[in-house]
């Protein structure tokens, strides 16, 4: 039987997906799932990872950390 984060982890890969983001709150990568342990799946939302040259962003969560994860694809893929 496999667990939730197992199957979330199975989507976001089959999906294309980067990882999870919480809008102004948090984001994470999948391959650092939820590492504060405290994923919430009633807000947490499939998102893919966006590199951020500008250390004011307001976009990224948690603090500038050169990328954040959005709902758009980025179109430099």
């Amino acid at each position: 039987m496999k667990t939730a984060r197992e199957l979330i982890l199975e989507h976001l890969s089959a999906s294309g997906y980067d990882g999870l983001y919480l809008a102004g709150e948090c984001a994470c990568l999948v391959d650092d799932l939820a590492p504060c342990e405290s994923m919430n799946l009633d807000g947490c939302t499939a998102g893919y990872r966006v590199d951020c040259t500008d250390p004011r962003c307001e976009v990224c969560e948690g603090g500038y950390a050169g990328w954040h994860v959005q709902a758009e694809m980025p179109s430099s893929r």
